[in-house]
Order: C-alpha cells, then sequence, then structure tokens
C-alpha cells in the first residue's frame, strides 16, 4: 500500500509538472495570439475601442483558471473623453476555452486607475458603450464566438468621478475595494456584494450633501435582468460612524423606476448623526458624546420619473439624553427631541416639510425648550419659539469658531418667537410681515475667546416686532468694562445676509455707550485670528490670506451698518497711548465709521475728527486738534513714531498742535507706508532738548555743556509727510546754546538733507563767555558781521557738514514755499486761521526767507566742523 502510494503521488507531480510545462509553453508560445482574442472579443460588443499597452498570462496566482492582464488599459466614451485609465484589466478563464473556439471569461479585476461617468445637461451618458443587438453586427462565418459569462468583478484602488449635468450633481469617490458576485450571464441570479469606500464630495443642486466620509455596505440582491426587478434581501451600510439596515426593492424600466425601499439604524448614535454634517461643522463637533435613545427610519416609496418623484419621509427620535465632550464644560441632562421630515402629498419642493419638535433638555438644572418648522420648501415659511435657559458651556460646542474654548454663566429666553416667510425675513422693505417677540437677559454669559473671558453679565435685550432694545446691557472683558443702551431695527435681515445676499438689509441703530475703562488692544485681540490659525498660516506661508480674510469680514460686516453710538468713556488705552474723559460719536454709515470727540491724554487735550472707510484696501483720514500736550508723553505715547533720531528723552515742552493724516492699508491690512500723507501744524512753549547727538557736533562753536540741555523760545513750525519723507520748512530757532535757522528732509530710511544757518559772529563772541548755567536764549539777532550756512547731509550712520551758502538759501527759499502750502491747505482742512504761538517781538526783524542774494555778506567762513559720523 505504501508503494502504491508512492507512486501515485510521483504519477501527479509528474502530471504537475507536465501541466505547468504546458501553460510555460502556451504562455509562451501564444501569449500574443490569446491577448490579441481577449481584446478582439472585448471590442466586439464594444461602441469605442479599447486600446491596451501591453498583455501577459498567469496561472500559477490564477489556478485552476488562467489569468489574462491587459496593462495600460485606456477606453473614450461617448463624448471622445476617457472613460476608464487603468494599469491593469485582468480576465479569469479556463485555459482551454482560450484555445478553443468559445471564450470563456469567469472573472474580471479592474485595478489602479480612474473612472470618469458624466452625464449631459440632455441626460446623455459617456458610459453608453455597449453594443445592442440593432448595432451589433452579424457574426462572419467561422469566427469564434465570445461568452463572457462573469461570475466575480472585483474593483480595487479605483478613483470614480460622476457628473450629472442634467440632475447637478456630483460625486468623488475612491474605491478601496469592490466585489461583486453571482451568475452574471443568467437572466436571474443572485448577487452578493460587498465593498469599502472613501467619498470625497457628494453634492447635489449646489449643496454639499457629504464629504470626507468612509461608506461600506454589504448586500445580497435578488436580480432578475428581463423585468428589471430587484430585491433587496439584505443591505448593510456604514455611512461614516452611522450604521444602517436597508430592505426592498426597486424596478427599473426605459422611462421610470418604482421604488419601494426603508432604512432603519437602532443601534446608531446621535453623534453618529453629527458626524455626516460638512467638514466646517464635523470638525468643530469632534470629541462631542452624545448618550441616549436613539431610533432613526426612512422610507422612499413611490415612482421616480422626469415629472414625478417618489414619496419620502425620515424621522429621528432622541429620549432621556445626554451630551459631553471636552467642547462641553455644562450640565445637559435629559435632552430629548423629535425630527420628522417629508416630501408631502405632491412630493415636491413645495409640499416638503421638516419639523424639529419639542426639543427639550435641563442646562445647568433650568429647563429649556425649542420648537421649529420649515415647510414648502420653494418659498420657505419658517415658525421658531424657544423658552427657558441656555448655558454657554454648551452653546460653544456647536459654535465652530476654534477662537472660543470654554462658556460660562446663563442666557434666559422668555417666549422667543419668529414666524414668518423666509423672503419677507430678507428684506428691510418686508420684514413687517415677520411676527417677532421676546426677550433674552443675561446672568455673567459669556465665552473665553482666545484665551480670554468676555461675558454679559447683566442686562437685557428686548424684541418687539422689528425693533431690538438693549437695556442696561454689561460687557465685562479684561481691562474693559461697557453699558450699552439702544434701540437697533432690521437685526433679522441683518443676521440672514450673506455675500451673495444681501438684499440691502441695513441695521439702523441708536445706541449709547458708557465705559468705565475701555482697553482697545484686548478687544481687538478678541476678533484676531486664533493662535492656531496664525501659526499654520505662518508654516504654509499664507499669513497674507489670513489677514485678508480678516479685512474681508470687516468690510462685510460694517457696510450693513448705519446708526451712531454716543460714547463717554472713563479712560481708555491702546498700545502705549492712554486716555481719560472721552466724550464723542462714532457713526456707520455706508460702510464708514466717523468718529467725532474730545479726550484728555498726554497731560493736555485732544480733538478728534476721523474717518475710517472699511473697503477692500481701508483708508484713515483724520485730524487731530492738540492743546497743551506734553511733548515728552507725545513722543513716548507715539513710541517715538518708529524713529531713534529724536526720542521722548530728548524733548520736553507744552505742544499745540494741528495734524492732518491720511493712510492707506492693503487688503491684508497692512499699513502703506509709501502713501502715508500728513500735514502738521505744531507751536512748542517753553522747550528743552537735551542730550541730542547731532547737536554735539557744534561743539566747535558753542560751550558743550550748553549744548546738553538747550531751551527754546516759543517755536512754531508746519511739517508734511509725503512719499516716505518728512519735509521740515525753514525755521528760526532761537535758544541758549546759539541761534539758527534751519530747513530739511528726513525720509524713512533714514537719509537726510539739514540746511542750517548759524549766527557765526554771535556764536564767537560767545565762545569767550562763560557756561550760561541760566540756560537764558540768546538775544534774537539774525545779522552778524557773518554767518555760516552748512548742509547736513548722507544717512543718520553716515552722514556729513559741507558748506555751501546758495545751496542752503535756495533750500530756505524753496521750503518757505513750501511751509506757506502747508500752513494754507491747513487752515482750508480745519476752517480757521491756525496760529499756535504767540511771536517774539524780536522775531519781526528776522524773515528767513527775504535774503538778498546779492548782499555783500561774506559768503561764507569755511570753519572745520569736528563731528558727523
Amino acid at each position: 500500500m505504501k508503494r502504491f502510494f508512492k507512486r501515485l503521488l510521483i504519477v501527479l507531480s509528474i502530471l504537475f509538472l507536465l501541466l505547468c510545462g504546458a501553460v510555460f509553453v502556451i504562455s509562451s508560445l501564444f501569449s500574443d495570439q490569446i491577448g490579441e482574442r481577449v481584446v478582439s472579443e472585448l471590442n466586439q460588443q464594444l461602441k469605442s475601442e479599447l486600446e491596451v499597452e501591453g498583455f501577459e498570462l498567469s496561472f500559477l496566482r490564477t489556478f485552476p483558471n488562467i489569468g489574462a492582464n491587459l496593462r495600460g488599459v485606456s477606453l473614450k466614451g461617448t463624448d471622445e473623453e476617457d472613460l476608464l485609465v487603468a494599469d491593469e484589466l485582468s480576465f479569469r478563464a479556463g485555459l482551454w476555452s482560450l484555445l478553443g473556439s468559445d471564450v470563456q471569461l469567469k472573472s474580471v479585476v479592474l485595478s489602479d486607475g480612474i473612472l470618469r461617468i458624466a452625464v449631459d445637461r440632455d441626460g446623455n451618458a459617456n458610459y453608453d458603450i455597449f453594443k445592442t443587438e440593432e448595432t451589433e453586427p452579424a457574426p462572419e462565418e467561422n469566427t469564434t464566438s465570445a461568452s463572457i459569462n462573469l461570475e466575480k468583478a472585483v474593483v480595487s484602488n479605483m478613483k470614480l468621478f460622476y457628473s450629472d449635468a442634467q440632475n447637478k450633481q456630483r460625486l468623488t469617490m475612491d474605491i478601496e475595494e469592490a466585489i461583486f458576485a453571482g451568475n452574471f450571464g443568467s437572466s436571474q441570479y443572485k448577487l452578493n456584494s460587498e465593498a469599502q469606500l472613501f467619498i470625497k464630495y457628494l453634492e447635489s443642486d449646489g449643496e454639499s450633501l457629504l464629504s470626507n466620509r468612509p461608506f461600506a455596505y454589504n448586500t445580497e440582491i435578488a436580480v432578475n435582468t428581463e423585468e428589471g426587478q430587484y430585491q433587496i434581501d439584505e443591505l448593510r451600510l456604514q455611512v461614516g460612524e452611522l450604521p444602517l439596515e436597508a430592505s426592498g426593492n426597486f424596478r427599473i424600466q426605459e422611462e421610470e423606476t418604482f421604488i419601494n425601499l426603508s432604512f432603519s439604524s437602532e443601534d446608531g448614535k446621535l453623534e453618529d448623526v453629527l458626524s455626516l454634517l460638512p467638514d466646517e461643522y464635523k470638525n468643530q463637533l469632534n470629541g462631542i458624546e452624545t448618550d441616549g435613545d436613539f431610533s432613526l427610519n426612512a422610507t422612499i416609496e413611490g415612482v421616480q420619473n422626469k415629472q414625478q418623484q417618489p414619496k419620502i419621509t425620515a424621522e429621528l427620535r432622541f429620549a432621556d439624553g445626554r451630551i459631553s465632550g471636552d467642547r462641553v464644560n455644562a450640565r445637559v441632562r435629559d435632552l430629548g427631541f423629535l425630527a420628522y421630515y417629508t416630501n408631502g402629498t405632491q412630493q415636491n419642493d413645495k409640499t416638503s416639510k421638516i419639523v424639529i419638535e419639542n426639543l427639550h433638555g435641563e442646562f445647568e438644572r433650568e429647563p429649556f425648550a425649542l420648537d421649529l418648522t420649515i415647510e414648502n420648501f420653494s418659498e420657505p415659511s419658517i415658525v421658531f419659539a424657544a423658552d427657558g435657559t441656555l448655558a454657554p458651556g454648551a452653546l460653544m460646542a456647536f459654535i465652530p469658531d476654534e477662537r472660543i474654548s470654554s462658556g460660562n454663566g446663563k442666557i434666559h429666553l422668555n417666549r422667543l418667537r419668529i414666524r414668518g416667510r423666509y423672503e419677507d425675513m430678507l428684506r428691510s422693505s418686508r420684514i413687517g410681515r415677520v411676527d417677532m417677540g421676546g426677550s433674552l437677559s443675561f446672568e455673567n454669559a459669556g465665552f473665553t475667546i482666545n484665551d480670554e473671558d468676555i461675558s454679559l453679565s447683566s442686562g437685557e435685550i428686548v424684541l418687539e416686532q422689528n425693533t431690538l432694545t438693549a437695556k442696561a446691557v454689561t460687557l465685562d472683558a479684561p481691562g474693559t468694562k461697557m453699558l450699552f443702551d439702544g434701540r437697533a431695527t432690521n437685526i433679522l435681515p441683518v443676521l440672514l445676509a450673506d455675500s451673495v445676499n444681501s438684499q440691502g438689509a441695513t441695521l439702523v441703530f441708536d445706541a449709547r455707550l458708557q465705559a468705565t475703562e475701555l482697553d482697545i488692544d484686548q478687544l481687538m485681540a478678541l476678533g484676531a485670528p486664533s493662535e492656531i490659525a496664525q501659526e499654520e498660516a505662518e508654516a504654509t506661508g499664507t499669513t497674507d490670506s489670513l489677514a485678508q480674510a480678516e479685512v474681508e469680514k470687516r468690510e462685510f460686516f460694517t457696510r450693513f451698518l448705519d446708526g451712531t453710538f454716543a460714547a463717554e468713556i472713563q479712560s481708555f488705552n491702546y498700545d502705549l497711548v492712554e486716555g481719560e474723559d472721552f466724550k464723542g460719536n462714532l457713526t456707520f454709515k455706508d460702510g464708514t465709521m466717523t468718529i467725532a470727540g474730545n479726550t484728555k491724554t498726554m497731560d493736555g487735550e485732544f480733538l478728534l475728527d476721523g474717518e475710517m472707510r472699511f473697503t477692500e484696501t481701508p483708508v484713515l483720514t483724520a485730524k487731530l486738534s492738540g492743546n497743551r500736550i506734553n511733548i515728552y508723553e507725545f513722543f513716548r505715547q507715539s513710541e517715538n513714531f518708529g524713529q531713534d533720531f529724536l526720542v521722548a528723552d530728548n524733548l520736553e515742552g507744552q505742544l499745540d498742535t494741528r495734524i492732518f493724516v491720511e493712510a492707506h492699508f492693503d487688503n491684508a491690512g497692512n499699513f502703506q507706508e509709501d502713501q502715508l500723507r500728513v500735514l502738521a501744524g505744531v507751536g512748542l512753549k517753553d522747550g528743552v532738548l537735551k542730550d541730542f547727538a547731532m547737536l554735539e557736533d557744534f561743539s566747535t562753536f558753542v560751550n558743550i555743556r550748553d549744548l546738553q540741555e538747550i531751551r527754546f523760545t516759543s517755536l512754531q513750525n508746519f511739517f508734511e509727510v509725503r512719499n516716505s519723507k518728512l519735509y521740515l520748512p525753514v525755521m528760526f530757532i532761537q535758544s541758549n546754546a546759539l541761534n539758527m535757522t534751519i530747513s530739511g528732509e528726513h525720509t524713512f530710511d533714514q537719509d537726510i538733507n539739514y540746511f542750517v544757518k548759524v549766527n557765526a559772529g554771535q556764536v564767537m563772541a560767545d565762545r569767550f563767555r562763560r557756561h550760561n548755567a541760566k540756560l537764558k536764549p540768546k538775544p534774537a539777532r539774525r545779522k552778524g558781521f557773518f554767518n555760516l550756512y552748512y548742509a547736513i547731509l548722507g544717512n543718520l550712520d553716515d552722514y556729513n557738514f559741507v558748506s555751501d551758502k546758495r545751496r542752503v538759501e535756495n533750500d530756505f527759499r524753496e521750503s518757505d514755499r513750501r511751509k506757506r502750502d502747508i500752513h494754507f491747505e491747513l487752515e482750508r482742512l480745519f476752517g480757521t486761521i491756525i496760529e499756535l504761538v504767540d511771536e517774539p517781538l524780536d522775531w519781526r526783524d528776522i524773515p528767513e526767507y527775504e535774503e538778498n542774494p546779492d548782499s555783500d555778506e561774506p559768503e561764507f567762513l569755511d570753519m572745520e566742523i569736528e563731528g558727523g559720523n
């Protein structure tokens, strides 16, 4: 017996080796012939030609069948665009059938490629590529017959792009693996199929239905191709995290489809339904966990054709529920509701309705109830009612804003209601047709935004038809405590407006703002992008895009505002600027904010009249009138205007000023330095210039101790900033150290052109006197035995003194004309005569610009000045 089995094993081994050898020989000798036959048989059933780059046979991995593997496959659709492009299209067939007259293809595998399905506006599909009996030519004599009786089809690692222009649908999907098994050659068979898919994008009629969600199914369907009947014996679905079961049947005919399907889920959770929301909402809801009794049921029943839709109903129940998670920091208990949808008796948008009935629960141990009905989707009508207490700590979980990290306190709703047509809610002209009422009151209700706490600690908002009234609403934030009172109309049209559908909505308001303290920096930080968003923008190089989005949001919001805030602020700060007792108005109109008021700051008083236009590229214009301003504080709180040439520590004195500013910003909110324009008139009394390094270069003429602290008489001049350059018109400076006339230009890149005239006779006489300990100004005598003329040229890091009388005098004349122009323009802008200091009597014989170039005064006395960089 052992001998028998041994011989049998040897025989079987020999037969197997012979079979493998035969397959190898066949594969080698007949590979091209078999490949041509497979492609030929396929093309006989296709309207377009299947193109193949290569072909190979395999046996071992497809035993006992032989594998016919087509490489580099492409197939055009009826629109002449690629319908199919794949690395491999493989068929499994009996070996001898490939060599015989009857080709028996049993299964097919399609992998690593793209399938593009499209339907045009007329309903023509690009996949209508199979020949019908009418289009298929009669077989020729002595030709082989094709018998593609597939029993299994596998699709793996394919991308599917589907677009239906007629029904306005789009789908992008990854097919990880899909298996279809059945006797496809029979008119009646059982189809078994399972698949692992990933839906990247599903859109219908311009609305996103599903995106970035896994999708899987396992089904058994009884198929009758002669009658077009499909009976679902079993269908299990997994849509995102939601498990579903389905049953029923449908029958597909040429002009219409009969549908009778039902879906249900008893094992799901409310959070599984929430996971199907669009990404911008789903990402914010990550981490929310629900617990409670959940059920979902839906039916689709009736006929679908060009004129008719099947009846659709869906019902979602949730009871005895709780919500928890990382973004929920409030107690939410006994949550429940019934939500249902139906497309109504006529199965169309006009009879469709969605209802959320008796959404109730306990927030921080206080009850809450809400009802919402939306019906007639063609012309929607909305009925909304809410009453009870809401907790911001629970609401924040449903607000898609990553800047909000926690919530606290309570918001009490008292019979809040909105009833009316949606179209009426959008238009200010028709909002009167909408019934609105109720009130909200606040009990330390607030959020943590960008790591800062902000809350509405008290107050009430009353809604009475189209009028909203704020009563003593108190806002608390870091460094800020404000109280609002006022009235506004058209609040609902503004809230529902978007960039496409604003319908000319305008929020008309008249409000009063009182603040004991106001920290403008902190309030601006609350509205800034989150730290995470800023870090991501820096990492991806999209910082400007992020800033541009903030500018666009500000522009969008302000264009709806039309009204005035009457403001009284006891103290405020912005950067280093500190002020008190501001009284004025902030007015919004047509996307422009106007501010007019006065405040105490910098030991003096400023009157402000400014305008900010919130356009794509914002523009700020402002007129500032400063009286009795401490020049040290003026420079310190203004951060020395971004330069270190002349700083606060160098200055003392009392300043009167009139300033006009025009500043431009780009679409990312960046200040445009080269477009800045400033006109300024400055009057300085009791001025002191201390430790100013550049003046120490005059120590050749003046006692160095006099230069360390220079006291001025009253000083007045008019300045201009334009094209990134400061223009200093000619001015006479009378001080204890020396008297001089000076003009010049100073660029933002620290390039300088200063022109100086010194009464050298007076200076040289003073060289023989002792240091002026009382720092009393020199007599104002411009002319002496001779004068010195110097140009200071270069950059602050590298400048030199050049003796040049003619150049100095020419600049004096030109800059004096500029001074008169600036003076005239400021008087026009401010609408008043501007004299900032009283001119001393002994200045009246010093007309700097009346120099006679033909005078017999010595042109210059060439004296070297030690200094310069």
